[in-house]
């Protein structure tokens, strides 16, 4: 068994040259962050699946069809919303320009997956780049966040990339985190 996701990689040249100075409080505060040659957008999460299935979704993702699509990434934001109390908060950026792009990629392959037997996603597709899991916030990890998202474009502002392909991935979990390896990329 592989365990795998579908999804769009984020080359680190998405990010500002100052933005590793924001996440400095996280890091102070013992939050891990995910490494930057992890960042992609998730499409769809397979979890544990057999060698013949990964065959058969090499085969069907090559269907997929789209053009090469710019992308931007924006404001730190968090699910759930900081307003809600919660036991766990995903730190995230959210996506600005290829949105659109994303959802008609996000819709192709969800086609796909659900007629290979995988359940349809209950919640809506929102486009973002993870950045930390954080689990049992302690008040100043809750302060960092709030700093975070307070930031606006003109203290960071995201360059644009090109979009070119999406990937079926491999997961391997570490101690140090997970290991993302392509199986396949789909131009």
């Amino acid at each position: 068994m592989v365990r795998c996701f579908i999804a769009v990689d984020v080359d680190k040249s998405a990010l500002p040259a100052n933005f590793w100075v924001f996440l400095k409080p996280l890091e102070q505060q013992k939050i891990r962050i995910i490494p930057p040659e992890n960042y992609h957008v998730t499409l769809y999460f397979l979890g544990e699946i057999s060698p013949s299935t990964v065959d058969q979704l090499r085969e069907e993702l090559k269907t997929v069809t789209f053009k090469p699509f710019k992308l931007q990434l924006g404001s730190f934001e968090t699910f759930p919303p900081l307003t809600k109390r919660s036991k766990r908060y995903v730190l995230h950026l959210n996506v600005v320009q290829g949105s659109d792009e994303l959802k008609s990629l996000y819709y192709q392959v969800m086609e796909i997956v659900t007629r290979l037997g995988f359940p349809k996603e209950r919640r809506p597709f929102v486009p973002h780049l993870t950045l930390a899991r954080i689990k049992y916030p302690k008040p100043p990890v809750i302060a960092a966040l709030r700093t975070l998202l307070e930031i606006d474009d003109s203290e960071l502002s995201f360059p644009e990339i090109t979009v070119s392909s999406f990937q079926l991935k491999k997961s391997t979990l570490t101690p140090q985190g997970a290991i993302y390896d392509n199986m396949a990329v789909f131009p």
